[in-house]
């Protein structure tokens, strides 16, 4: 029993030691008027900071990004998502007890992020585009939708965006198709792909406008994606006039 004893407590050192290097270890948060990005972060995630966040994120660039990665990340924790299930379902006198989940940064704040960032941030963007999280990729996309109205240095993100509408899940494919339409001509080799979501008919209402931004971004092409006049035509011919439109 005393060898068990020592076993575990060695066992509890090595992780308090292995807990106390981590944080040693850990790089400095960056800070902005002596306040920490995670904190400025939670104070507009719950809408308690103004746009003081964005003024964060401008002064510190590309160092605040991973923070607001993590962030928006945590949308899609399962654990996350079924602690809050949970404490829902708890009577009322338990949930006095359970902590209530802080408030997270959601898809527009992200791309705001991006924005706020600049050219600096596209590479980032690009990369970001593969994240595990839908929430992060979506905000990726629709980020580098908005920095292409800062700088045609966002061009550099047009093959990373085409594989982006084969993305399995279908808002990601919508803001990359909005990013298309920003980039217009310069956009042409992604009138393939394009063509094909627009041609694809069997989708559910729920897709209606991610076809009806495809079309846009077409248009925006212009003349290189004349190929894409047959399926524009047969679009014509749908039930919803706002889609026709």
């Amino acid at each position: 029993m005393k060898k068990r004893n020592r076993i575990g407590f060695f066992i509890l050192f090595v992780l308090i030691v292995a807990g106390l290097v981590s944080i040693a270890l850990r790089p400095k948060e960056p800070s902005y008027q002596g306040k920490r990005i995670s904190t400025w972060q939670d104070d507009f995630a719950a809408r308690n900071g103004g746009t003081k966040y964005y003024e964060a994120i401008r002064e510190l660039g590309t160092n605040g990004l991973p923070y607001a990665v993590r962030n928006l990340a945590l949308n899609d924790s399962k654990l996350r998502n079924k602690y809050r299930e949970l404490r829902l379902k708890s009577p009322r006198f338990m949930q006095i007890f359970l902590p209530t989940p802080k408030p997270l940064l959601q898809v527009v704040d992200g791309a705001n992020v991006f924005f706020h960032i600049g050219s600096p941030a596209i590479p980032y963007a690009i990369v970001l585009l593969k994240h595990e999280s839908s929430t992060v990729r979506q905000s990726a996309a629709w980020g580098l939708c908005s920095l292409r109205r800062q700088s045609p240095a966002a061009n550099q993100a047009i093959p990373a965006l085409i594989d982006a509408l084969s993305d399995n899940e279908q808002q990601v494919r919508f803001y990359a198709a909005l990013a298309f339409t920003e980039m217009g001509e310069d956009a042409s080799n992604a009138v393939p792909a394009l063509t094909k979501i627009l041609a694809n008919t069997g989708q559910t209402n729920s897709l209606f406008y991610l076809r009806a931004a495809v079309a846009r971004a077409l248009g925006k092409i212009g003349p290189p994606a004349i190929n894409a006049i047959p399926e524009l035509k047969k679009a014509l011919k749908e039930t919803d006039p706002n889609f026709r439109g």
